[in-house]
């Protein structure tokens, strides 16, 4: 830039320019912030008068710090200066050699921040207006409360009149909200502006968005991807979690190395939790029902360290009245304290938009109490297999995708189940021994709920200390059960269980799909008795027709229409579906001595001779198990 004489005393320019800052001297003049860019706009002199004014920054022009300071061309003759706004208004400095105010204005500045950057909208360059406005987020917004997540981006603030924190998905109004704080802003002529609502659009347009990634919020500490316990509060980065403890939670220190004492203490304290619940045992007193609960209770405080989805749990019993959802209850609340169930629609549609906002709020438990329908949904099935949620935000046309990191849980009497649900269940059944379950006295602590509050952080403890037994031992492997689509989670839980000394752990995986699967059950008698009528009428290849009395003999097996026709047609796409199935029958006659019969189902196509122009099919016998 060229330099250009100005005809003002030298005290007086200076003292303008500089605007409450103190200038430094070199050899070739003075040195004071230009309030555009941030660079070094350089004074100097000759004799008694001003030589120039120059930017050492890049595009700042005299006029525009003129205009800047609210003065005219007048007021500077001949000047040709540049300079941007101080990062805060200040009165002018008093020329050098004099003394300062004596309380000089200081940009605002957070402990532990830098100051403020001071973002000037009066000339609309979207690329460096951008850049500005992210270098300011990511300067001031420590503790963080923006954060990325899935595919968008939330803020996370705390409610201190319900003692938690709160999630939710960033607007251009929350953004220019938290962008007002975070730099000064100003307009034409210097004035003090608010962040422009196109500005802040741009920003949420940004292609990348250079933001901390955030999982979930605990008020507990619990264990990262890596195996460490998270004990300091606020935001980790490498497990994208926020600890928040509530007003007065103080955890109790996990020692250093993990005893057999210190397991042993762990293991007392819940079992004084939930000795008073009536699990279901053997004839031998084992319980995988009770120790299911124990995995159940410990994997809120290891959910980072299994990156795969988790199994609903199962709280069922035998009659209402027996405890399954204050089981529940008490199981989650020493990681999440008070817990609240939801009611689990039998409508598809409301089910999914149910889940939809769950996973959006990035909930941390699913909680459906007192089923009383037949558990069938699509959408849970894909929820608890596939890790991710995709579904069309409400209102609008674009899709949104969630990470799924909450823990199932489910609470009816008796369930019944279709295969799809069974086979992701764990099930937890209390079996009360009276008809009156609700009448019941005499437990150990009348108040469980004031218990179990008050006792919160030996409880944390107690699974921080379970936890941390089998990490410390490098998680060895379990002989427990490895089940398909949550290998991940069943070979951490199965480890951290075994080596507490817990040896029950999912042995009841085969029960539950056995009794709770109402369709898995129809297709195994159906398939029997097809065998039986087979051998009896020495036929190996029969009709719908045929096999219709037998569908409709079998419950479970729902034939629609009201003719023959009609069944006929609903049971060959019904048996169509079955085509290559394999199904197993238990055969508990004790004059029988084959204990097991698997069979598959196969279509043979359109029949011949006398069975022209039907569907036929056939059973075929794969396997027998003697008793």
């Amino acid at each position: 830039m060229p330099e250009k004489a100005i005809d003002m005393t030298f005290d007086e320019v200076l003292t303008a320019l500089s605007n409450g800052h103190t200038p430094t001297q070199d050899s070739n003049g003075w040195l004071t912030p230009c309030p555009l860019c941030n660079g070094n706009l350089r004074v100097s002199k000759k004799n008694k008068s001003l030589s120039a004014v120059l930017c050492e920054g890049q595009r700042c022009r005299i006029i525009d710090v003129l205009d800047f300071y609210n003065l005219k061309p007048d007021d500077l003759k001949n000047t040709n200066g540049n300079g941007h706004r101080p990062k805060a208004t200040q009165p002018p400095s008093p020329p050098p050699g004099q003394p300062p105010p004596a309380q000089p204005q200081v940009a605002s500045q957070a402990p532990g921040k830098p100051p403020k950057l001071i973002i000037d909208v009066s000339v609309k360059e979207l690329p460096p207006l951008n850049a500005q406005c992210w270098q300011a987020i990511q300067e001031q917004d420590k503790p963080p409360c923006l954060f990325t997540r899935n595919n968008g981006i939330i803020r996370v603030r705390y409610d201190y009149h319900d003692d938690k924190a709160i999630i939710e998905p960033i607007d251009a109004f929350i953004l220019r909200h938290e962008l007002s704080n975070f730099a000064e802003w100003i307009g034409k002529k210097a004035k003090t502006v608010d962040p422009p609502i196109w500005l802040v659009k741009e920003v949420l347009a940004s292609r990348t968005v250079p933001l901390p990634r955030f999982n979930r919020v605990v008020t507990v500490p619990v264990f990262g991807p890596d195996g460490s316990l998270i004990t300091v509060p606020g935001y980790n980065k490498a497990s994208g979690v926020i600890y928040a403890p509530p007003r007065g939670y103080n955890s109790l220190p996990l020692p250093a190395k993990i005893e057999q004492r210190h397991i042993d203490e762990a293991k007392k304290l819940i079992e004084e939790m939930i000795q008073d619940f009536p699990f279901t045992c053997d004839d031998a007193g084992d319980s995988p029902d009770h120790d299911n609960a124990i995995a159940f209770m410990l994997l809120p405080f290891v959910r980072d360290m299994i990156e795969a989805p988790t199994p609903m749990h199962l709280f069922e019993a035998s009659m209402p009245g027996s405890g399954k959802g204050l089981l529940a209850q008490t199981l989650m609340y020493p990681a999440f304290g008070k817990v609240y169930s939801s009611p689990m629609s039998d409508d598809e549609g409301e089910l999914r938009k149910m889940l939809t906002s769950a996973f959006s709020e990035s909930k941390q438990y699913i909680w459906f109490d007192n089923v009383n329908h037949v558990i069938d949904s699509a959408s849970l099935n894909a929820a608890l297999t596939t890790g991710k949620w995709s579904d069309r935000v409400l209102g609008a046309t674009m899709m949104s995708e969630q990470d799924i990191m909450a823990i199932w849980a489910i609470c009816a009497n008796n369930a019944t189940m279709t295969g799809e649900i069974a086979r992701r269940t764990i099930r937890i059944r209390l079996t009360p021994q009276t008809d009156k379950p609700e009448e019941r006295t005499g437990f150990l602590h009348e108040d469980l709920a004031g218990w179990i509050e008050e006792n919160r952080p030996r409880l944390v403890w107690a699974c921080h200390v379970i936890c941390a037994n089998a990490i410390q031992q490098k998680l060895p492997k379990a002989k427990s059960k490895v089940i398909g689509s949550f290998d991940r989670w069943s070979r951490l839980l199965g480890s951290i269980l075994e080596c507490a000394g817990y040896t029950q752990f999912l042995k009841n995986y085969r029960v539950l799909l056995e009794g709770s699967d109402i369709e898995r059950q129809a297709l195994s008698l159906f398939a029997m008795t097809w065998h039986d009528w087979s051998i009896a009428q020495n036929k190996n290849i029969v009709t719908t027709a045929e096999l219709q009395p037998i569908a409709e003999g079998v419950d479970g097996i729902n034939l629609r229409g009201t003719t023959d026709k009609a069944k006929q047609t609903s049971l060959g796409k019904w048996l169509k579906s079955k085509h290559e199935t394999v199904t197993e029958y238990v055969d508990d006659d004790p004059s029988n001595p084959v204990a097991v019969y698997r069979f598959k189902i196969l279509s043979m196509g359109l029949g011949k001779g006398s069975q022209r122009g039907s569907q036929t099919w056939r059973i075929e016998v794969l396997e027998t198990l003697d008793k």
